[in-house]
């Protein structure tokens, strides 16, 4: 695993304010907004908007590669508001902070480093079961998880070739993912009315991410002994 920093500073108190402010700030970062699901969240929190409901997005992703229309309707939009996708490492970090939900409806990653900065801020997730995703954000216990649209990697942990060949048509279809949207919207509403569990998750994110698979102590050490050894 990539070896990213314990913030010690950051306490188990701390990730469960966050669940208990009056808005629930979730967040969403990608430089490439449609292939990790942007546009599904979108249509979640239009739907959100529609709602009288607390939950806030955030969204991070380099601007230039929203559609027109879609960033007009994101800068008209009263719950969701959008940051460029050039911000360094501390400045990145208030927004874990501040965050109790990570959302991350990604359709094509690998190891997912936004998922693991996020656990170290504390975060709950919420995201698609796409290669190891799954072993930062554990159904039912930091978050939840959904299957994918498409299902790009293939048992043996190698990339589908269908799928490697066929991006215009699937991952970068731009198609919505109905069932995905609906049960991002479900869980969001589910979260806003029991802050207890949305608190628990936030505080296990934060346990996860410093027991013996996460660490940065247990990385480094892994790091050093593959170096070493060799």
């Amino acid at each position: 695993y990539p070896m990213i920093p314990d913030d010690l500073t950051f306490e188990e108190s701390m990730a469960r304010k966050k669940a208990s402010m009056t808005n629930i700030e979730c967040l969403f970062i990608s430089s490439d907004f449609y292939l990790k699901g942007g546009r599904d969240l979108l249509r979640v929190f239009e739907k959100l908007g529609k709602t009288k409901t607390n939950i806030h997005l955030t969204i991070i992703t380099c601007t230039l590669t929203i559609a027109t229309d879609e960033l007009e309707l994101i800068n008209k939009m009263n719950n969701v508001n959008i940051v460029e996708f050039n911000l360094s490492k501390k400045e990145l970090d208030e927004y874990y902070k501040s965050s109790a939900i990570l959302i991350n409806p990604t359709r094509a990653d690998s190891f997912s480093l936004v998922t693991l900065e996020a656990i170290k801020y504390g975060c709950a997730v919420i995201a698609t079961n796409v290669y190891a995703i799954q072993e930062m954000d554990i159904d039912g216990y930091n978050g939840f998880l959904h299957e994918p649209l498409f299902k790009i990697w293939d048992d043996d942990g190698t990339l589908n070739k269908y799928y490697r060949t066929h991006e215009k048509t699937t991952i970068r279809s731009g198609i919505v993912d109905e069932k995905l949207t609906e049960w991002m919207y479900e869980k969001l509403l589910y979260l806003e009315t029991h802050r207890e569990q949305l608190s628990e998750f936030c505080v296990n994110s934060l346990k996860l991410s410093r027991n013996e698979e996460f660490s940065s102590k247990s990385i480094m050490e892994r790091w050093e002994k593959i170096y070493y050894e060799e």
